[in-house]
């Protein structure tokens, strides 16, 4: 079973790696690629930030090094197609 997505919370992400396409859906900060510098930058203008990157996975930077790691611990996040149909479906019959 699928965790709810949470509108302005979360985001829906397509990745194609390896001939594979797949859907995550998942909280939006988890998605800032290099979460060295935007750490950085919040610390430069005075915001307090947590120290290392423990809320993902320990990886500050994802790239060609860390992506299989990243996506591997991104599992419970993946969405079948069909999954993300149904909920994007009802959402707009809610509306």
């Amino acid at each position: 079973m699928y965790r709810e997505i949470e509108y302005g919370r979360d985001i829906i992400v397509g990745v194609l790696r390896s001939s594979s396409f797949n859907w995550y859906a998942s909280e939006k900060e988890r998605w800032v690629l290099d979460q060295v510098k935007w750490k950085a930058f919040f610390e430069n203008a005075g915001f307090a930030t947590p120290h290392g990157f423990a809320d993902r996975f320990g990886i500050g930077i994802v790239n060609e090094e860390s992506l299989d790691q990243f996506l591997s611990c991104m599992q419970p996040d993946l969405i079948t197609t069909g999954e993300l149909r149904a909920r994007l479906k009802a959402s707009d019959q809610s509306d």
